[in-house]
């Protein structure tokens, strides 16, 4: 009887040993979790949401926590690729001068594609090949305009009676004081100065709507 209940003890703490071991395991493994989590950058974060949603293409170039303007430009290219793919007619991209970043191109229906059918398409086919690399290319990539472009439009803001410092490299840093530097004016020089060194050069360009008065 004696005998029977030490075995029967040495079960239990034996159990209770185990017992032990696995939950330490699993707050050790929980814990490495959440180390990894909080390491992770935002780039990382966006291509594991990309690797979720089984968009392997996106996951692909955010995967090394960055995104180049060659990655981006093949993400755009199979953007509109895909668009074209829905009988919708999409112009060659043409990238900004502006900031060097942006892309433009115009979509007209296709023969039997309405208005509706371009929207969808850009919608989906946004989503499934551009929409997670767009936010961090534009979130860790800062915008450069060309510089034949800027020396123009720095020039011509002066002669307006603009401040300019000649440190400014895009239209962000021109913009940074709207008081000095009025969006009418930023806006006619770029303009202006874009037909004059690249005619039939459509130039797209943002303002900062924080620094808009």
């Amino acid at each position: 009887m004696t005998l029977r209940n030490r075995k029967s003890a040495t079960h239990r703490a034996t159990e209770l040993r185990g017992a032990v071991l696995v939950s330490l395991s699993l707050v050790l493994a929980a814990c490495s979790s959440d180390e990894g989590s909080k390491s992770e950058g935002p780039v990382q974060v966006a291509a594991r949401q990309a690797q979720d949603a089984g968009l392997t293409f996106q996951a692909n170039i955010l995967n090394d926590g960055k995104v180049t303007d060659a990655e981006y430009r093949d993400a755009m290219d199979a953007h509109v690729s895909c668009i074209r793919q829905t009988g919708v007619k999409v112009t060659d991209p043409q990238l900004s001068l502006a900031d060097n970043q942006r892309y433009l191109y115009e979509m007209t229906p296709g023969p039997g594609v309405g208005e509706g059918n371009i929207q969808q398409a850009e919608k989906d086919c946004y989503a499934q090949w551009r929409g997670l690399v767009d936010d961090q290319y534009f979130a860790t990539n800062e915008p450069r305009m060309d510089a034949a472009l800027l020396a123009g439009v720095q020039q011509c803001l002066r002669d307006r009676g603009v401040n300019v410092s000649g440190q400014e490299t895009n239209v962000p840093d021109l913009q940074s004081d709207p008081a000095n530097a009025p969006v009418d004016q930023l806006t006619t020089c770029i303009q202006s100065t874009g037909k004059t060194l690249y005619p039939g050069v459509a130039i797209p360009f943002m303002f900062d709507p924080l620094s808009t008065p």
